[in-house]
């Protein structure tokens, strides 16, 4: 009998035990469970706390233009002052530092004109842009006065998702023309402007883009053409705050269809000096006060597999 109760009493105890050891694998499965939910939980909100800390736009709203107390001592800084001047900004896309100063093969310079400009009458230098150097943040950057809004990755870095102001915003009347992916993005829902960009369907990038700038320049020159039988228009382009803008996309396409060590590329350079200087001839005839002032610059530079990279003239 006390063997037989000696057995029952082992098969009793090994149950138990069982039954413990499954009790004890529930738990830990249990536990495991909740260990990995809360994981994937904590997890889930250090991303969405990136994304709130640092994917956040910094423009600042809801503030008053304040107008300055003193005149300024350099007049002609319309960007700074915005007072009573004529600011002329042309921008080439994609215009590489090093191209622009360098001679070609024959020892002549591409730029010539730009170039005596620097040397006799202009101030200059070499802009470094910031990630992402793309035609857009870089734009923005240069008219708007800051560099791309993280809160842009919700629109696939296409488009800025929050309003800005701009210099053109601040100006009397703004004519600009240029590319499509551009000149709306300032002007688009400007009352003040006047604009025209040309089709989508114009780049080509199994052609010289170079036209595209020179479209560019036209709308420009018959602009003034027409002021000279439309007094409206004159009147207007004889007031103050005025703003011009030139978006010359040729070495941005050609850059990239065509790499920047081609002669296709590097004839674009001369193509955007000879602009430059047919713009700056037209505008001291047309006014002949020498109180216009000229900035050109380019958006971001480009590598040599056609690619945007960060120095730019």
């Amino acid at each position: 009998m006390r063997g037989g109760d000696g057995i029952l009493g082992n098969r009793g105890s090994e149950g138990s035990r069982k039954a413990s050891v499954a009790s004890r694998r529930k738990w830990l499965k249990r536990r495991e469970r909740w260990l990995v939910v809360l994981g994937v939980v904590l997890h889930a909100v250090y991303m969405l706390s990136i994304f709130d800390i640092y994917f956040k736009t910094p423009i600042v709203h809801g503030m008053d233009p304040v107008k300055p107390r003193f005149h300024a001592p350099a007049k002609r800084l319309v960007l700074l002052v915005a007072s009573r001047y004529f600011l002329v900004l042309s921008a080439a896309d994609g215009l590489r530092a090093d191209k622009f100063f360098e001679p070609d093969s024959e020892g002549n310079y591409r730029a010539p004109f730009l170039r005596s400009v620097i040397k006799e009458q202009g101030r200059w230098g070499v802009s470094h842009a910031r990630p992402p150097t793309e035609s857009r943040p870089g734009h923005v950057a240069i008219i708007a006065g800051f560099y791309e809004d993280p809160s842009a990755v919700t629109k696939g870095w296409k488009a800025n998702p929050v309003e800005f102001d701009s210099v053109f915003n601040r100006s009397r009347h703004t004519f600009a023309f240029g590319s499509p992916d551009i000149v709306p993005i300032f002007c688009g829902a400007l009352p003040h402007s006047t604009w025209k960009s040309y089709p989508h369907e114009f780049e080509d990038f199994a052609t010289d883009a170079s036209f595209l700038d020179e479209w560019s320049f036209h709308q420009f020159q018959s602009l003034f053409n027409r002021s000279k039988e439309d007094p409206k228009l004159k009147d207007l382009l004889l007031q103050d705050n005025l703003v011009i803008f030139l978006h010359l996309l040729g070495c941005d396409s050609n850059g990239h269809a065509h790499r920047p060590f081609s002669s296709i590329y590097l004839n674009n350079v001369k193509v955007v000096d000879n602009i430059a200087a047919r713009v700056y001839n037209l505008l001291e005839d047309y006014f002949k006060d020498n109180r216009t002032a000229y900035i050109f610059t380019a958006d971001h530079g480009m590598s040599d597999k056609g690619g945007t990279r960060f120095d730019c003239f």
